[in-house]
Order: C-alpha cells, then sequence, then structure tokens
C-alpha cells in the first residue's frame, strides 16, 4: 500500500509540472537592490536596511544593518520540486557577514536570502543565525538608481 501511495505522489507532482524538461528560470537579477528586511530585534524595530549589488559573474556585494557581505554569491535555488510546483524561491543568496546586524545586539557570520523576483523588486527570507537570536524574518527590495 505504501508503494502505492509513492507512486500516486510521484505521477500526481510530475503532471503538475510544467511542460518541458526543465522549469523556466529568469535571467539572474543583476544591479543594485536596497530594501527592508524585518528583523525582531529590540534594537532594530524598524527593520534593518539591506543593501546589496548582483554582478553579472554571480557575485553579490553590500550591507545588512551593520555588516557588510563578504564572498556573497547568487545561485539558482537547488530546490528542484519546489520550483516545479511553484512553490519555492528562484534564486539564493550566500555570503559572510562582518560586522553587526544590529549595533551591540547582533552578531553573525552567514546569511541566506532565498530570493525571487516579482512585480517591481525582489522578495523573499533574509536567515541569519542560530539559537535564541535566530534572525529568520521577510526581506523586500526594490531596484537602486
Amino acid at each position: 500500500m505504501q508503494r502505492l501511495s509513492v507512486r500516486v505522489v510521484l505521477v500526481a507532482a510530475l503532471a503538475l509540472a510544467p511542460s518541458g524538461a526543465k522549469a523556466q528560470v529568469p535571467d539572474l537579477p543583476v544591479g543594485r537592490w536596497e530594501g527592508r528586511a524585518e528583523v525582531r530585534s529590540p534594537g532594530a524595530p524598524n527593520g534593518i536596511e539591506v543593501s546589496i549589488e548582483i554582478a553579472a559573474d554571480s557575485s553579490v556585494r553590500g550591507t545588512a544593518g551593520g555588516a557588510t557581505l563578504r564572498n556573497g554569491r547568487i545561485i539558482r535555488n537547488p530546490s528542484l520540486p519546489a520550483r516545479f510546483l511553484g512553490l519555492g524561491t528562484t534564486w539564493v543568496i550566500e555570503a559572510d557577514l562582518d560586522g553587526e546586524l544590529v549595533t551591540g545586539q547582533l552578531k553573525r557570520e552567514r546569511v541566506r536570502m532565498p530570493i525571487s523576483l516579482g512585480g517591481e523588486g525582489l522578495w523573499g527570507d533574509f536567515n541569519a543565525g542560530r539559537g535564541s537570536q535566530l534572525v529568520s524574518v521577510r526581506l523586500s527590495l526594490s531596484r537602486a538608481g
């Protein structure tokens, strides 16, 4: 019975997937983007400013709060089933952080931002850290300049 259930789910997923061998992935969102991440921290009640620049070679640089992004890169979201079903984001930005997201309160070593291009900007999540001060919030960026 369990084998039958797995087969039914697999057939349903394939039937709902877009036709063709690959899901359509939009071009890399090259350029400067600015906006806010809704951080829930007493030191940043209005969130933190985020400013990034995505280059054609997939490198990413910028700032998040008081931290500078280092060794940043943007890749296609590796979650193939979620992309085929339209449930996942298109891109993921990963970078090391140098400095504090919220001055004197929140320092993290890395950030991960799953994002998609929609409407007039980028939207997604801002994930940094672990434990009691985990930062995982909504992110909204608009094209700058």
